[in-house]
């Protein structure tokens, strides 16, 4: 959904001047070979943070498969090695009288077998292996065999512990016998790749929690698989009585008090900065209502002759990663098309994008924009809430009572996602006084957001003017496309003169917001200059525009445009609709030239952020010979 920006070309013989003549020619070539060395690195580095990112997330969504088999019943545990019970109560007694466990060579041999079984790691090791189709990582990649290279657990880290917990069934001197434990420690994976010398080496994976348990209550394992991973689906649908709609959040409840009310976690893919909740998230889940949610739930629905509580053993901390995206109300999967000089509604769009205007404009571009969001969210609506049926209305998980319950209230939602706990535990407790804390592996809880819950901007004939939703639309939409003409340096086009060039830039794109991170002003043209660019072509176009070209100042550029403009879509791109995507500008006096052909070039220029998802059109003769050029991009 977050792709790479691009630009795109028009006029007769197209002209691309990069370069300003009045620029200082005193650096010399040492300076010059020193910079394209530090680029180098930094593309490297760059691309390495990407390609671990990508790892992540596939551990992390095979965790949410693989915990499944953490909490297991006894019966259904025979292939163990280490994780039996009678190994489990012989290392904790082991542990009390010599203040470790009895870990060899071969119970280590046993507890990793058992581990990695636990982990699927089979299935593991083909989802990272898929990353080698990417020839984006070629250069990380080419000729490794195998992404996954084991396992490497801190086994000072681990705990075992159990407890047998006793019941007298009422009215009767029977009395039943439950055995609990916990295998708890932390690990992380050795992932290949080649470093900067083309040699094999590897990285550990960030930490990750195992926490499993064996017992012999089939209820706990049921409870675990049936009910608390199912409540990734049916959070939003827990009765009234049960969950009094805790995981229906919105801005009140977050204390968003900005006018743009838009929920944004997302951040850039190539640096770590971007919009985010996380304070407001934190502060919202720990109070311990979660706890009251699951205990109750548990306490209803679980055939435990224990009595039986949840409880948060940390506090929360949510991040990106975090959380997961089932739908979200936004202009990506609607997109409109405009010639880009139509002389009517497209022209006005492109004007608004991709020129400065004048100030007395900005009344009149409002307007514009207004209109926009009220005739195009009615496409959107559409999408989103065909989006809510596949996920409610399809689901062969969900109940009707629930169906129903997430339908009655999903008229005001503008996202629907999942969030990742991680920091709760089970409490079983005995009438012999016995009690046990099984910490939970990490599961997910169905979450709604809400500009505000009582908007119900889906089902009414709503405006920027009646609508909490679309009013923060419409902010969110002026400040992504305003933030961006800042931060990437757009100038203002003379329209009346017909060698204008398409694009106009200042050369120094603006400080974005008073941080020291990104207090000055960039120069475009003089990183230009020094980097010493040798191939012009589409992708060198589009990465320049996505902040992507190989300079801290660009990447950053990129995060920050996100963090600040609050944009969870980014995608700006230009494509050749004639297949001559892999042409090269000639670069001649400081200008950059289309190869002269007996056809026009054509190209689609696509704007995409959170809100608009617009396609230009643009049709450049090329005729041979010819004398006179308009520019694409200029530093007036």
């Amino acid at each position: 959904m977050f792709k790479k920006i691009s630009f795109i070309f028009i006029g007769f013989i197209i002209t691309l001047i990069f370069l300003l003549s009045t620029f200082s020619c005193a650096k010399d070539s040492q300076d010059n070979s020193t910079n394209i060395e530090s680029d180098n690195q930094f593309y490297y580095s760059n691309l390495l943070d990407s390609y671990k990112k990508d790892v992540l997330l596939i551990i992390k969504n095979h965790h949410n498969i693989s915990s499944m088999d953490w909490i297991e019943n006894e019966e259904n545990a025979k292939n163990n090695s280490f994780f039996t019970s009678d190994n489990i109560i012989y290392q904790v007694e082991y542990y009390k009288k010599n203040n470790n466990y009895q870990l060899d060579d071969m119970q280590k041999k046993y507890f990793l077998k058992d581990m990695e079984n636990k982990l699927y790691i089979d299935k593991l090791s083909y989802e990272l292996n898929e990353l080698k189709s990417n020839s984006k990582y070629d250069v990380l990649l080419n000729n490794i065999n195998n992404l996954y290279n084991g396992v490497d657990i801190d086994f000072s880290s681990l705990e075992i512990s159990y407890e047998k917990i006793t019941n007298t069934l009422p009215g009767q001197e029977q009395i039943t016998e439950n055995f609990y434990s916990n295998i708890s420690l932390k690990f992380n994976y050795w992932i290949n790749y080649l470093d900067k010398n083309k040699k094999p080496t590897k990285f550990n994976t960030i930490d990750y929690n195992f926490n499993y348990s064996l017992n012999t209550n089939t209820s706990l394992e049921n409870a675990w698989k049936n009910l608390i991973k199912n409540l990734e689906f049916n959070f939003l649908g827990l009765p009234k009585e049960i969950s009094n709609g805790f995981g229906d959040l919105d801005a009140k409840k977050l204390k968003i008090n900005s006018d743009d009310k838009t929920f944004c976690m997302y951040q850039s893919k190539n640096i770590n900065l971007g919009c985010d909740q996380t304070k407001e998230l934190n502060d919202y889940f720990n109070n311990k209502e979660l706890d009251q949610i699951i205990s109750k739930l548990l306490q209803e629905n679980v055939n435990l002759k224990e009595s039986i509580r949840a409880n948060t053993f940390k506090p929360y901390n949510f991040v990106e990663d975090s959380i997961d995206y089932n739908n979200i109300f936004s202009a990506d999967k609607d997109q409109v098309n405009y010639s880009w000089n139509d002389g009517g509604e497209g022209q006005k769009f492109y004007n608004i994008i991709f020129n400065n205007i004048d100030n007395e404009m900005e009344s009149e571009n409002s307007d514009i924009l207004s209109n926009y969001v009220n005739k195009s969210s009615l496409d959107w609506k559409k999408t989103f809430n065909n989006g809510l049926k596949n996920i409610v209305d399809d689901s062969i998980i969900l109940k009707d009572s629930e169906k129903e319950l997430i339908k009655s209230k999903y008229d005001s939602y503008s996202v629907l996602g999942t969030l990742n706990i991680d920091n709760l535990e089970v409490v079983v407790k005995g009438d012999n006084g016995n009690e046990y804390s099984q910490k939970l592996p990490q599961f997910k809880i169905q979450f709604s957001y809400s500009v505000d819950l009582s908007d119900k901007y889906l089902k009414q004939e709503s405006n920027v003017n009646n609508s909490a939703t679309l009013k923060s639309t419409l902010i969110n939409l002026k400040q992504g496309i305003n933030i961006y003409k800042n931060a990437i340096g757009i100038s203002k086009k003379d329209e009346k003169d017909p060698l204008s060039p398409i694009l106009t830039f200042t050369g120094n794109a603006k400080k974005v917001e008073s941080n020291d991170f990104i207090e000055k002003e960039f120069s475009i043209w003089e990183y230009l200059k020094k980097s010493q660019v040798k191939k012009y072509d589409l992708n060198f176009i589009s990465d320049f525009l996505f902040f992507n070209i190989l300079s801290t100042d660009f990447v950053i550029r990129q995060g920050y445009y996100i963090k600040v403009a609050r944009q969870f879509i980014f995608d700006v791109k230009i494509k050749s609709m004639l297949n001559e995507e892999n042409f090269n500008l000639n670069y001649s006096n400081g200008q950059l030239l289309f190869p002269s052909t007996n056809y026009d070039y054509k190209f689609n220029l696509i704007f995409k952020i959170n809100f608009i998802n617009i396609s230009f059109n643009l049709s450049i003769s090329s005729a041979p010979n010819q004398t006179k050029y308009v520019a694409l991009l200029s530093s007036y």
